[in-house]
């Protein structure tokens, strides 16, 4: 899957988020791409960002919801964060 795949989300703006850090990853080097939305929940996208190819993507929820296979939970002083495996 390529990282422009994912430019067709109903999100509002979720294209220029998406364009902006990838540009950002391949600046810096990086292959870890994070992006929360307004609703709270959040993608870690673990990508090449050159050849844009996306080898996973986490989703990070606030609440525990059934969204993938469940990969675990950060724990923190504001609550609990849980993490997916799409």
């Amino acid at each position: 899957m390529k990282v422009k795949d994912l430019f067709s989300l109903p999100w509002k703006n979720m294209d220029r988020a998406l364009e902006y850090g990838v540009e950002e990853c391949k600046y810096l080097g990086k292959t870890l791409l994070g992006i929360t939305l307004s609703n709270g929940l959040g993608f870690i996208i673990y990508f090449n960002p050159y050849s844009e190819e996306i080898y996973r993507i986490l989703i990070m929820s606030p609440e525990k919801k059934e969204l993938g296979e469940f990969f675990g939970v950060f724990k923190y002083e504001g609550g609990n964060t849980f993490l997916y495996i799409l």
